[in-house]
C-alpha cells in the first residue's frame, strides 16, 4: 500500500522557541490537533525525522500520514 506523502512545508505561524516555552497550552488528542499549533515536535519512529515541529500548524495531510503508521 502506498501513501501520499504530506506536499510542502509545514505552516510556522510563530517561531519554535516562542511555541517551545509557551504557558498558554493544552493536551489535545492527535485527532483534535488538526488545525492547532503545536508545542512539541512530532517524530514518527522509524525513520525518526520529524514531521512537525513546535510553532507549525497541523494539517489534515499530516495527521493522516501518522495514521498510517499507528
Amino acid at each position: 500500500m502506498l501513501i501520499k506523502l504530506p506536499n510542502g512545508l509545514p505552516r510556522s505561524v510563530i517561531n519554535v522557541r516562542d511555541a517551545y516555552f509557551t504557558t498558554k497550552t493544552r493536551r489535545v488528542s492527535l485527532d483534535e490537533g488538526v488545525g492547532h499549533v503545536l508545542v512539541e515536535s512530532i517524530i514518527p519512529y522509524p525513520p525518526g525525522v520529524p514531521l512537525l515541529v513546535p510553532g507549525e500548524i497541523m494539517e489534515q495531510h499530516h495527521l493522516d500520514f501518522l495514521r498510517y503508521f499507528l
